[in-house]
């Protein structure tokens, strides 16, 4: 192989690894812009996490904001007890994405074309997080007007906020989460289809309850169905 030879295979190399570089810079400036601009999804299914009979649920969840860090101060509350604490602290990408949900849900009403398309059958709001703002819940109701084959489930502590809905969705299936441990006094607020209310096993047996979450969601689906059960009892985990 001559000089000339050697030149322009040197240069023929250099112009293809500035070519891969360009385009692998494209690329990663692609996907941060989606990231930045995309609701990211989670899944939800229980103690039998994907290997139950059905696919297991997903859900769309936001950090731990305000609501939640002044809740957790309270001893008396589930909040104090809350299981998104610890698995949060050392799962850095899951934060980001949280982040990021709470960032988009909570500052604006996003248009419904940017809005996520949902074919599964069931769905979940919050499997980590709180509603913040009225902004919040009203971007999930449009998510339900969206996708009106998909049946939605969110538990909320927020009655505030859940009072100021003017027109619920039909699909949407709204969950009163006890802000109380061990708590029988409390009754199903107006506007909700069920209520969640967690126990220790000293709670369930002075109370004589039963206890009728079984924590696998994606077999259960007494949550995400509209049905006679409007009082659920879960075991603190």
């Amino acid at each position: 192989m001559n000089i000339q030879q050697i030149l322009t295979s040197e240069i023929n190399q250099i112009i293809k690894s500035d070519f891969i570089s360009a385009k692998n810079k494209v690329l990663k400036e692609m996907k941060e812009y989606s990231d930045l601009h995309e609701l990211w999804e989670t899944t939800h299914g229980g103690k039998l996490g994907p290997y139950g009979n059905f696919p297991a649920l997903k859900s769309i969840s936001v950090k731990l904001g305000k609501f939640c860090n002044n809740m957790r101060k309270n001893c008396k509350t589930i909040c104090s007890e809350c299981y998104a604490v610890d698995m949060l602290s050392y799962r850095a990408e899951l934060n980001k994405r949280l982040e990021n949900n709470y960032r988009l849900l909570t500052t604006s009403i996003i248009p419904r074309k940017n809005l996520p398309v949902i074919t599964d059958k069931r769905f979940r709001f919050n499997s980590f997080g709180e509603l913040e703002n009225m902004i919040h819940l009203e971007n999930y109701l449009e998510i339900c007007r969206k996708n009106p084959e998909t049946s939605f489930t969110l538990w909320t502590k927020r009655v505030d906020l859940v009072r100021k809905i003017k027109d619920k969705p039909e699909n949407l299936i709204l969950i009163y989460s006890n802000p109380l441990l061990n708590d029988v006094s409390i009754q199903k607020p107006k506007m909700f289809d069920k209520m969640f209310t967690v126990y220790t096993k000293k709670g369930i047996k002075e109370h004589d309850l039963d206890v009728n979450c079984l924590m696998k969601c994606n077999n259960c689906h007494k949550c995400y169905t509209k049905n006679n059960i409007t009082q659920i009892n879960e075991v603190l985990k």
